[in-house]
């Protein structure tokens, strides 16, 4: 029987990089040596051996599953998660201990977050899968129990930006929540130009300088309980 546990949607993977958490893409199961862990359920603190939501669990190797993104360059559909998983392997590859944590969605304001340490042992990608979108394999172990907090709720956020562009030249723009920490829906970012003549942006936040002058530029991000959050930046071009 296999041990992975694919994840519920919407888990949420961090890890600790001085002092800052970062985003973990595409990380899509869980493996446990040993028996299977079963979703959603919880024992008492005592016996020291927590199951939880999605397979995760104390004690033991670890073995984290996912998807990896392929080369992305500015401008490309999925560079900014391209940057942040790439971060991330590059510790795995060089087998570091690393502070790691995993908000599970549950029922609104229940979202549960799982924290622990991880002393990553190696990262190997299954060559016999997808051409480009290839399942990749990181080993490590467990060095310390889970420490179990909720997630914070996202109340606002803010789009980031130098604001100041040229025609023809662009730049990612990057959204931070407040809290910092706080959880939401991945993937859920909208972004909008109030005038595509001045400065047109994709739907995952690139904007191009198109013609002299100022425009607005929204972001709407939803939240895990189906509200949004919202933030405009100016955007000059000269």
């Amino acid at each position: 029987m296999s041990d992975d546990v694919t994840l519920v949607a919407g888990t949420y993977f961090e890890h600790l990089v001085n002092g800052v958490w970062k985003r973990i893409p595409r990380v899509t199961a869980t493996g446990d040596t040993g028996s299977l862990a079963e979703a959603k359920e919880k024992t008492t603190t005592e016996d020291r051996i927590k199951r939880y939501s999605a397979g995760l669990r104390d004690g033991g190797d670890k073995n984290l599953k996912g998807q990896r993104i392929p080369l992305q360059v500015a401008g490309d559909e999925h560079y900014e998660d391209y940057l942040l998983q790439s971060e991330w392997i590059e510790r795995c590859k060089n087998e570091e201990e690393m502070q790691m944590r995993a908000t599970y969605p549950d029922l609104g304001s229940d979202d549960q977050r799982a924290s622990f340490t991880f002393k990553a042992l190696g990262y190997m990608v299954d060559d016999a899968t997808a051409e480009d979108w290839k399942i990749f394999s990181v080993n490590g172990k467990q060095n310390s129990f889970v420490t179990w907090t909720p997630a914070p709720t996202l109340t606002a956020v803010a789009l980031v930006g130098t604001g100041t562009l040229t025609v023809g030249t662009g730049e990612q723009l990057t959204v931070t929540n407040t809290p910092l920490d706080a959880y939401w829906e991945i993937n859920q970012d909208t972004f909008v130009s109030d005038d595509n003549a001045v400065a047109s942006v994709t739907k995952w936040g690139y904007v191009t300088g198109i013609g002299a002058g100022t425009c607005n530029v929204d972001v709407v991000r939803q939240v895990g309980d189906g509200t949004t959050v919202t933030d405009t930046i100016a955007v000059t071009v000269s």
